[in-house]
């Protein structure tokens, strides 16, 4: 005996085809039977005609109240002392999709995200948990409640002002409803405009004292406003690293900041060395800042 599909959202019907080795030379009639009929029934008896091999049958199961966990029912057909046995199974109505509009928006503003059932709910309503993975940026009410007979909801999805530029940040938000679990994605914009550091290369990264070296940085796109990159030095001796904007270094010297004008990516700045005992080999970290922080390392020789 043959199911499709073999699982069945709990008050919907299914199908099933009882099946023979080969056409019946006479009509065949073959007992049904179910496990549990009261959560899925068939009829009693299907006949196979003469000449045929097989007889669909239609399974009907019971409207539940959901959520609950998968239940599975024996369904059986018997004829001449022969029993063939499949399994049916009943879930609690399913959550189809989630999404969001707009898929991105600036911080601050906010945003309505849909989520809808593969099949309305035949038995009460649909509760579902919602949660945002980054509610620093992004929230969402406790719950969606999809009524009966509904196929979806909205609900609306609040974003935070935030008074300082940031990278652009993704808030993965999430609904749940009897173990089914679906997704969506909200991107958060800033709303203060600046560079955001992306890169620091030095140019090249070993010198002998006494030497110069080119510093390049690099913002992750331009910007209508100009960006200031603040910069520092750091010895390894040094216990804790600076701030960009301070320079501890013995060795290294470079200016405090430098300005990348707006609408460009990349501003350059040179870093003097001190010269260094002869054969000696000194590490220096040169950090710059500008909502993000990057760190090079420069190693000077004697």
């Amino acid at each position: 005996m043959l199911l499709n599909p073999r699982t069945v959202t709990t008050g919907y019907s299914g199908t099933g085809r009882v099946q023979l080795d080969r056409p019946a030379l006479v009509d065949i009639p073959v007992q049904l039977i179910s496990g549990d009929p009261a959560l899925a029934s068939t009829r009693p008896a299907v006949a196979i005609p003469a000449g045929q091999s097989f007889a669909d049958i239609v399974v009907t199961t019971t409207a539940l109240p959901g959520p609950f966990s998968p239940k599975t029912v024996e369904l059986r057909a018997r004829y001449a002392g022969r029993t063939l046995a499949t399994t049916l199974q009943i879930v609690a109505p399913q959550l189809g999709s989630l999404t969001v509009t707009p898929g991105s928006v600036p911080a601050g503003t906010g945003a309505t995200a849909t989520l809808t059932l593969a099949r309305p709910s035949l038995a009460g309503d649909v509760v579902a948990n919602l949660l945002s993975a980054a509610p620093g940026f992004a929230t969402v009410p406790p719950t969606a409640r999809i009524s009966q007979g509904q196929t979806s909801v909205t609900f609306p999805v609040s974003t935070r002002p935030i008074a300082v530029p940031f990278a652009a940040a993704h808030a993965d938000l999430q609904a749940e409803y009897a173990g089914r679990v679906v997704t969506t994605r909200l991107t958060i914009t800033p709303t203060v405009v600046a560079g955001i550091l992306t890169g620091l290369t030095l140019q090249p990264a070993t010198v002998t004292g006494g030497s110069t070296v080119r510093g390049v940085v690099t913002l992750q796109h331009a910007v209508p406003t100009p960006t200031v990159v603040g910069l520092a030095a750091s010895d390894t001796e040094t216990p804790h690293p600076p701030l960009p904007g301070q320079n501890p270094s013995a060795i290294a010297h470079l200016p405090e900041s430098i300005t990348i004008p707006a609408g460009s990516t990349t501003g350059t700045f040179t870093i003097r060395t001190s010269p260094v005992a002869r054969g000696s080999r000194h590490a220096v970290t040169i950090i710059a800042g500008a909502v993000d922080t990057k760190y090079a390392a420069l190693t000077v020789t004697g």
